[in-house]
């Protein structure tokens, strides 16, 4: 454990202090803050603090001096989790794993860490190749340590960590190959470049998890890796499996908890990528489903449906509705507007939950009252209509016709308002 000076604990306090702040800070503030935090991320209160600041610290990617714990990590980034270990699977890294992970490393091979401490505190980060030079014997040193470790200790050492770092080279070298993250689809090349790193594993008797897991990991779309194993005749690791269904796990209860405050549009475009995700897990896994699985599908379809049916069909007809209101808000009219493009883009995924004829009667109940105003507005006597000939209310309606059912269904309504409108 690292030891801090009373000077350095005072300092530590006083950035804390901070935390409360920090996520509205102005970014020359916050990366200040940041880098004076930097020397104390192995302290409890500080780790907590860094995941707090995740999403900001990705945005802004505020530089880092080479450290050989950071480096150590590289491998195996994509798979941490913040999440408290007893809460995992084994298909992901727990954050508070790496301290002990670290201070076992420092204790068997104490000489060759602080070799490659000395080596890398000469090293700067304009020099990536030599950095990465010295990770690959770091990663060597200390995944064939861990993976020993971890089969004598398994709660103490996780057996990833080490799967991975034996697997460093391939897994460094898939990420210069495909550098974006998440990445959509694979070609063939880079598909091509996953199946020589597994076969090199192999070939060296070596597992394959790390990689294949590091790869799913930077994966828009796991599940696509089992389609590419299998069509490249390799052996589909169980593992990967169950990372794809803790992945699927993890999607529904991000999606659950955006219920009660996404708006009717992202709600209908996570509710579709839920479904999609889903069906994609089903094909890809095949008749080998898990034990289970068939349950927590249908606990996902049921959360999609309360949720599309509550959140997006139910309140569309007072929603929407609100823009043959003489006196509606422009907020109000850009609501209505949002609300009647999600209503029909839900329309498939409410089919596919039995909610098909419950957004259709919506569809249908809300573009009959948009027709009836529209023919009211059209069957008036000039005179009384003013100079214009149609009113605001008409043109509203014929929009919204436009967003529920497409342009072809608003065309019609749209010529008569405007030949009226001509003829006066």
């Amino acid at each position: 454990m690292t030891e801090f000076s009373a000077t350095d604990l005072a300092k530590l306090e006083q950035l804390l202090g901070l935390s409360d702040k920090l996520l509205d800070a102005p970014k020359e503030s916050f990366l200040a803050v940041i880098e004076q935090l930097g020397p104390y991320t192995a302290v409890p209160q500080v780790a907590r603090l860094f995941d707090k600041l995740r999403p900001r610290l990705r945005e802004l990617r505020p530089p880092r001096s080479p450290s050989l714990k950071r480096l150590l990590c590289r491998p195996f980034e994509d798979l941490l989790t913040s999440a408290p270990a007893n809460q995992i699977d084994l298909v992901r890294i727990p954050r508070s794993a790496i301290g002990a992970c670290w201070e076992f490393l420092n204790r068997r091979a104490a000489g060759e860490i602080a070799g490659l401490e000395r080596r890398l505190a000469r090293l700067s980060a304009s020099e990536p190749e030599r950095v990465y030079e010295l990770g690959e014997a770091l990663w060597s040193l200390a995944g064939h340590l861990l993976l020993d470790a971890s089969s004598q200790k398994p709660k103490e050492v996780p057996a990833l960590i080490g799967q991975v770092l034996v697997a460093a080279g391939p897994v460094e070298r898939f990420k210069r190959e495909v550098p974006t993250t998440p990445f959509a689809i694979l070609g063939k090349a880079e598909g091509a470049c996953l199946v020589e790193g597994i076969m090199g594993l192999r070939g060296r008797g070596l597992p394959i998890i790390g990689l294949v897991l590091a790869v799913a990991a930077r994966a828009q779309s796991p599940a696509a890796l089992i389609d590419l194993l299998r069509h490249d005749e390799a052996d589909v690791p169980p593992e990967l499996d169950a990372f794809v269904v803790s992945e699927l796990a993890e999607l529904a209860a991000e999606f659950e908890d955006k219920i009660a405050t996404a708006g009717p549009e992202t709600l209908a475009r996570e509710a579709e990528t839920m479904l999609n995700a889903l069906e994609e897990v089903r094909k890809a896994i095949g008749g080998a489903l898990p034990p289970g699985f068939e349950q927590r599908s249908f606990g996902i379809e049921k959360t999609v449906r309360t949720a599309i049916g509550t959140r997006v069909i139910d309140p569309a007809p007072e929603a929407i509705g609100i823009v043959l209101e003489a006196d509606a808000s422009p907020d109000s009219l850009r609501a209505a507007e949002a609300h009647a493009r999600a209503l029909r883009r839900v329309t498939k995924t409410a089919a596919s939950v039995g909610l098909g004829d419950r957004a259709e009667a919506a569809i249908s109940e809300i573009r009959g009252r948009f027709v009836a105003c529209i023919d009211e507005e059209l069957s008036r006597p000039r005179a009384a209509a003013g100079l214009r000939g149609v009113g605001d209310a008409a043109y509203r309606a014929i929009r919204m016709i436009e967003l529920l059912a497409g342009p072809e269904a608003a065309r019609p309504h749209l010529i008569a308002a405007l030949g009226k409108t001509a003829a006066r």
